[in-house]
C-alpha cells in the first residue's frame, strides 16, 4: 500500500522514485476462539431449541470485511453444518456469533472457520480453516432427558410394610439417571398435597405424612 501504513511484520518494503511501499505478506490468523451458553446451572452446556450459545473468536490482525454467512460454521454432527451470521467488535479484528442451540444428532457442537473468507486489508488470506477451539471446550448439547434409574418407598408403620394410616410417614428415596435443575414433585395420586423433597441433584429424599382420609390403594406418583 502507497503511503505510511504501518502493518504486520514480515514485510517487504520497496522503493519507486521517491515513493515508498510496504508490502504484507504476512497472513491473518486466529489467535483465540472460544464457545459458551447461557444455559444458568452450565454454561458449557446447553438445551435445545431453548439455550443461546456464543462464539467468540479473534483474528491477528485487521480483515478487509466482515466474514461472510459462510465462512463461519457450526458443526454439529459428521456431515452436517449451520452457517452464522457474526458481529464484528473493535477494529474488525474480533468476532462473535450468537444462536439458539441446535438439536443435533451428536451432542459435541464444534467450530469450522473457513480460511478462504478470512483476508486482510492487503487481501491475504488465512492459510488454512480453523477447526478448533483455543479456550475452553465446546458447548455439549444435552439431547437426553433424564429418567427414574430407581425409587425405593417405605412406611414407618410397626405393623405392616405394606400399608400405610393416618399419622404414619411415607419415605422415598428416587435416584435419576443425570443430576436435576430443581427438586421434583412427589404426590400421592389422590392428593394435591405434595411430598417434601429434599437432596439431589441426583439423589432425592421424599417424605409425606398421612392425613386423615385419603383413598385407600392410591400409590405416590
Amino acid at each position: 500500500t502507497k503511503g505510511n501504513r504501518v502493518l504486520t511484520a514480515p514485510l517487504v518494503v520497496a522503493t519507486s522514485g521517491a515513493s515508498k511501499y510496504i508490502v504484507d505478506v504476512t497472513v491473518p490468523v486466529v489467535v483465540y476462539t472460544a464457545m459458551t451458553s447461557d444455559n444458568p446451572l452450565d454454561v458449557s452446556l446447553a438445551v435445545p431449541t431453548t439455550d443461546t450459545i456464543t462464539l467468540y473468536f479473534a483474528l491477528s490482525e485487521p480483515l478487509t470485511a466482515d466474514p461472510a454467512l459462510t465462512d463461519v460454521l457450526l458443526t454439529f454432527d459428521a456431515t452436517s453444518a449451520s452457517a452464522l451470521t457474526v458481529t464484528a467488535g473493535a477494529n474488525m479484528m474480533s468476532y462473535t456469533a450468537t444462536f439458539t442451540a441446535p438439536t443435533p444428532t451428536a451432542p459435541t457442537l464444534g467450530l469450522q472457520i473457513l480460511a478462504t473468507g478470512i483476508k486482510d486489508v492487503a487481501g491475504n488470506a488465512m492459510a488454512a480453516d480453523m477447526t478448533t477451539l483455543t479456550f475452553g471446550a465446546p458447548v455439549v448439547v444435552d439431547i437426553v432427558a433424564p429418567t427414574v434409574a430407581s425409587s425405593v418407598l417405605s412406611v414407618n408403620n410397626p405393623f405392616s410394610a405394606t400399608d400405610a394410616r393416618a399419622g404414619d410417614v411415607l419415605s422415598g428415596t428416587i435416584t435419576f439417571s443425570e443430576p436435576l435443575s430443581a427438586p421434583p414433585t412427589v404426590q400421592i395420586l389422590s392428593s394435591s398435597a405434595p411430598f417434601v423433597v429434599t437432596g439431589g441433584p441426583t439423589v432425592w429424599y421424599a417424605e409425606y405424612t398421612v392425613p386423615g382420609t385419603f383413598a385407600h390403594g392410591d400409590p405416590p406418583r
